[in-house]
């Protein structure tokens, strides 16, 4: 399976530069439930995308994007 990266600019000033992972899911809400199960907790639900937290509290998204 091909890995694709996406580096996204934010318009948020911050002191350092940040990032995040972005996983892309053909059933985003059955994999925000997996996540779940595995310690993650769910955050802010945008348009396509779940903002999630692992469980050391950083920060990733389940989007709609299909993985292939």
């Amino acid at each position: 399976m091909p890995v694709q990266f996406l580096l996204q600019g934010l318009d948020d000033e911050q002191s350092v530069v940040t990032g995040h992972l972005d996983l892309a899911s053909d059933d985003a809400d059955a994999e925000v439930r997996r996540h779940v199960v595995l310690g993650a907790r769910e955050g802010y639900r945008g348009r396509g995308w779940v903002a999630m937290a692992d469980p050391t509290g950083r920060t990733y998204c389940v989007t709609r994007r299909s993985p292939s």
